[in-house]
């Protein structure tokens, strides 16, 4: 009979801290639920908001703020993602400042929505694949190899 013996495979590290793992993860998160329930929108055809609040102004200084930080950083295809939903928040404030029809902005509106759902979506699948070449696969060392290598 022979003896069989199982080494153990070893476990999987995040080649990061963990601080930047948990907000990786809850911006995943955060990205994924804004991707479902604009796909949801987008697939049931939910009528487009017109007007503009507050938080559009907030949500356009945000992105552009985010924008030039990601510039500096020569992060640029993030910077250009950026740009883009800055895009669809400043064009909505400015065909309302320049009172262009109400339908030119629904239009603009529903374009801007798949626009967004698409960044959404890269957004996501940029996160995955970034925690993807941050795993790593470490072995398992047993006693006697550890004595070994101590030596």
């Amino acid at each position: 009979m022979t003896k069989s013996v199982v080494e153990p495979k070893g476990h999987w590290a995040l080649d990061t801290d963990w601080i930047t793992a948990a907000l990786t993860g809850f911006f995943f998160l955060f990205c994924f639920i804004a991707l479902a329930g604009m796909s949801w929108k987008v697939l049931t055809g939910a009528p487009v908001t017109i007007h503009i609040t507050r938080t559009t102004w907030f949500l356009l200084t945000v992105c552009m703020w985010l924008t030039v930080r990601a510039v500096r950083a020569q992060a640029r295809i993030t910077g250009f993602a950026f740009g883009l939903l800055s895009v669809s928040f400043a064009s909505r404030i400015i065909l309302a400042a320049l009172h262009v029809s109400i339908e030119t902005q629904a239009v603009n509106a529903e374009v801007m929505r798949v626009v967004n759902l698409l960044i959404m979506a890269g957004f996501c699948i940029y996160v995955v694949l970034d925690f993807k070449r941050l795993l790593k696969r470490i072995p398992h060392i047993n006693a006697a190899e550890k004595t070994r290598q101590a030596l």
